[in-house]
This record gives C-alpha cells, structure tokens and sequence, in this order.
C-alpha cells in the first residue's frame, strides 16, 4: 500500500472516533444538565421504620433537578443500595435493611399520575427514586413495609403503625 492511502484510512478511522467520543460524552453531558443549575429549591423528607417511628426533616436544600435518591443521599446517615437494570434500588436506611418480604419503597405527595399506585393524596412511584427529579415543595416519604402483607393495597406511607409484620 502507498502512503496516501494508509494517510486516507488513518484520517478516516481517526474522524470516526473522535465523532464517537464527542457524541458519547455530548450524552453525558446533556444527562447532567439539570444538576448544573444553581437553583434550590425546597424538599420535605420522611423516613419512616415501619415501627411506628417517623423521622421528618423538612425544608431540605437542594438543587434543582436533584432524584429522591440524591435527597435520601443528603439526610440519610447510611443507604444501602443496589444498582440494576432499572436503577437504584434501596436496600437500607440508616441500619435498617431489608429482610424476608419487609423492604424500603417510597412515595411523594400530590403528584398526579395515573400509573402510579394512589393512596390517598400520596403515590407510590414505578419509577426507581434516581429517576424520579422533585420539584420545588415535594414532599417524599421513604417507608419500610411488608410488601406480602400488604400487596397492592399500600398504606399510606405516613402511617405509624406497625408496617413490618
């Protein structure tokens, strides 16, 4: 082969790599958009055991865009997490981690989607919390609950009954 010609293919390769690295980290950078406003906005956040122990910590800082998740992240002292295929999913809070058929959901107040399970004004979210961004005035509550108990008939997260057994 001449020269020109591994110059031309060199070129070639080169100019499709660099157009798929610019396109690669133009994506991730666009996914981050929301994070790069300096605005804050203000969050309510339960936590309740499911012991009859709720914890709130109310007008919570955080920028806007943030999930529920990263607002779990900035009032929990610990978060157990997994990551899967369709997010992050909590296995603990603060010590207490799942077991049997007892594990962490959460639900925000006054959102109105239909595909989400209804209990009152609250919803319980199909949506993993690192996907869900709040908005101004949110209010979200994490609740440990026995999902064989209850089923697809959720007690309203604020509850402080006995949600474990």
């Amino acid at each position: 082969m001449d020269t020109r010609k591994l110059l031309t293919i060199f070129l070639v390769f080169w100019a499709l790599a660099a157009t798929f690295t610019a396109a690669y980290f133009y994506v991730i950078i666009i996914s981050m958009r929301p994070l790069t406003s300096s605005e804050v906005i203000y969050v309510d956040i339960g936590i309740n055991y499911g012991n009859g122990t709720l914890v709130w910590i109310n007008d919570t800082k955080v920028l806007k865009g943030s999930s529920a998740f990263q607002t779990l992240l900035l009032v929990a002292d610990e978060v157990n997490v997994t990551t899967g295929a369709y997010g992050i999913y909590v296995r603990g809070i603060n010590d207490v981690n799942e077991y049997d058929s007892v594990a962490w959901s959460y639900a925000i107040y006054g959102r109105e989607v239909p595909t989400w399970q209804k209990v009152d004004n609250w919803r319980y979210p199909s949506v993993s919390s690192d996907k869900l961004a709040l908005e101004n005035n949110d209010i979200i509550v994490w609740v440990f609950l026995n999902w064989e108990k209850y089923g697809s008939n959720l007690p309203l997260p604020t509850s402080t009954e006995n949600l474990r057994g």
